[in-house]
């Protein structure tokens, strides 16, 4: 495994919750390469009970904005109340100007300069740096594509 994290460093922890299996399966076992721990949730309901029921402090949510049943965004601002320091990447599949105005409601109060969108598909390496930039940088060791 190609570990992000030298020197005994900790694992961080993602939150992957995108209700298509074959985009929410693959982009985990990405993010396992690179070393990171992944729970993932195909909606909101199971992305709060993963929040709640984890002993491990979940650093990143990667969210997809809109779902069969729910939204990304309001997950992000649920887990934001209880964890204000939590780095969110916004994943979509529609430029931001056709999003819902509950969407842009949900943004305004997440604050959108503290969140990252990525608009799918996105490529391994714009994602690795989104998740360095909000893990503070840094942590970064030569990362290989996938």
């Amino acid at each position: 495994m190609n570990r992000r994290y030298e020197n005994g460093g900790p694992m961080k922890t993602i939150l992957v919750l995108d209700d298509e299996i074959s985009l929410r399966e693959p982009l985990c076992r990405l993010l396992q390469y690179h070393g990171y721990r992944t729970f993932e949730a195909l909606d909101e309901q199971e992305a709060l009970r993963q929040f709640h029921d984890k002993d491990c402090k979940i650093d990143v949510l990667i969210a997809d904005v809109s779902l069969a049943i729910g939204s990304g965004l309001q997950v992000a601002v649920a887990l934001r109340e209880e964890l204000p320091e939590l780095g969110v990447i916004l994943a979509t599949g529609y430029p931001c100007h056709l999003w819902r105005a509950r969407d842009y409601a949900l943004l305004g109060r997440l604050g959108p300069d503290s969140v990252t969108i990525l608009q799918k598909p996105f490529a391994t390496p714009t994602l690795l740096a989104a998740i360095d930039k909000l893990l503070g940088g840094g942590q970064t060791q030569t990362a290989r594509t996938a």
